[in-house]
């Protein structure tokens, strides 16, 4: 892909974009990454995190913790995994999408007695990893936040992959600190309405962005509605949603 778009603009630009290998053929350090970024305007600069920035903040949030942690706590899991050949596999999407995929081949040819059986292995999954998630997700920021959050401010628009609240907890911070001083805020396109978050997807001024879903984000009577900090802490409201079976919006595969 990279050859392809090369094509069509110069080795400078090139080099701008794609942050090249250095002299030495060896890839570049973060540092050298970011006297590049001094090139790019601040509206270019775009940062997308996945695992690995939560298995940094907190060790515990790696998927193959998670995962390992599943097929410890229950046999049906563990069955699951021996049956899809994956028990090797810590990619949970990956997971969902082989079930989702047999549901539907099974409900194309009226097998709805075996379609079922599929839909209690996904509720199953999806409860479980949403109960690890529980069990191991940090109750509240620590010391580590201030550092994270100088990694973050050097980017104008930034995307995750992550589920879980890690990030959310210290775009909040940022931005209750950006408040202050006049600094530029990150948005995610949920606004007030009535006593909800609701998203606003007309809006075009957002610049953080839940690839995946998240946690803290439920669809409710057909609207996506982001949990807040209220009277009570944004993982109770989490925990009371869910046992009240409303589950949270934290897959590119539906369930």
């Amino acid at each position: 892909m990279i050859k392809t778009i090369s094509k069509y603009i110069t080795e400078e630009y090139y080099e701008r974009i794609f942050f090249k290998m250095n002299d030495k053929n060896q890839l570049l350090t973060y540092e050298d990454i970011k006297r590049k970024m001094t090139m790019l305007s601040q509206k270019n600069n775009v940062l997308l995190l996945g695992n690995g920035f939560s298995i940094a903040y907190e060790a515990n949030f790696s998927f193959e913790n998670l995962i390992n942690n599943m097929n410890k706590n229950d046999n049906i899991i563990n069955n699951l995994f021996s049956k899809l050949e994956l028990t090797n596999s810590h990619d949970i999407e990956e997971i969902m999408k082989h079930l989702e995929i047999s549901q539907r081949v099974l409900e194309c040819f009226d097998f709805n007695d075996k379609s079922s059986i599929v839909e209690e292995y996904k509720i199953k999954l999806k409860e479980e990893f949403i109960k690890i998630i529980r069990e191991k997700h940090p109750k509240f920021l620590d010391e580590k936040s201030s550092t994270a959050i100088e990694f973050i401010e050097s980017y104008s628009n930034i995307f995750t992959l992550n589920y879980d609240l890690l990030l959310y907890w210290l775009i909040m911070e940022y931005n209750k600190q950006a408040k202050d001083d006049k600094r530029k805020k990150y948005c995610d396109g949920f606004f007030k309405k009535d006593s909800s978050l609701i998203f606003q997807k007309d809006y075009r001024d957002k610049n953080f962005f839940f690839l995946h879903g998240a946690l803290h984000l439920f669809e409710i009577d057909n609207k996506l509605i982001k949990i807040r900090n209220k009277d009570k802490a944004i993982l109770d409201q989490i925990i009371q949603q869910i046992d009240n079976k409303n589950y949270p919006v934290c897959f590119r595969w539906r369930f």
